[in-house]
């Protein structure tokens, strides 16, 4: 339902800006094609204005692992047998629609992790995403947590990291982020709320 709220918002702001050409140049009306050409731009401008707001403006964010938390365990490498954790992708949309960025941070090489990506879609599903093949080291090392931040240009202190491994949430922390072990999606949800966010 928050879904189509928020795609309701840009739809009503296509329309809106629409209508300000509209009234700026009554030749729109010319012909359909042209009416066409008008509404997508419209909605093309306001899609490109809220990526550029997500992008400069939003100051929160939430970083995910991948294995056992997005998709839970399988064969690491073709991604056989791994699913999706019911559940959690609707959770990332309902937390990008409040407000927060959401990132992935993965120990993979980008080889694997283009597999992950043929069968989840994550760009789709993140604000950005980054592994360990890419970055040039690996969690827990405290290195990759700020690069990660500084992509999403967001303090750590603003930042919350979600792993199922415990070494990896403590080096987070180190780092300066707030961490939570992942363990299932409703614990996760009671750990979200317990640092202010509501799931």
């Amino acid at each position: 339902m928050k879904l189509v709220k928020f795609t309701s918002y840009r739809l009503l702001a296509t329309f809106v800006l629409f209508a300000a050409f509209l009234l700026s140049d009554l030749a729109i009306l010319n012909s359909n094609s042209q009416i066409f050409i008008w509404l997508a731009a419209s909605f093309v401008l306001v899609n490109a204005v809220v990526t550029v707001l997500r992008t400069h403006f939003l100051n929160r964010a939430i970083i995910f692992d991948l294995h056992g938390v997005i998709a839970g365990e399988g064969d690491y490498w073709t991604t056989r047998y791994v699913n999706e954790i019911p559940g959690m992708r609707n959770l990332i949309k309902n937390l990008q629609m409040k407000g927060y960025k959401i990132a992935l941070l993965s120990n993979n090489n980008w080889e694997a992790h283009q597999a992950w990506e043929r069968k989840f879609g994550l760009s789709t599903l993140f604000d950005e995403t980054m592994v360990s093949g890419e970055a040039g080291v690996k969690k827990p090392s405290l290195a990759i947590y700020p690069i990660m931040l500084q992509r999403l240009r967001v303090a750590p202190c603003n930042a919350i990291f979600v792993d199922d491994k415990e070494e990896n949430v403590v080096a987070a922390r180190k780092a300066g982020l707030h961490g939570i072990v992942f363990e299932n999606i409703e614990q996760l949800k009671k750990d979200l709320r317990a640092l202010g966010v509501s799931a």
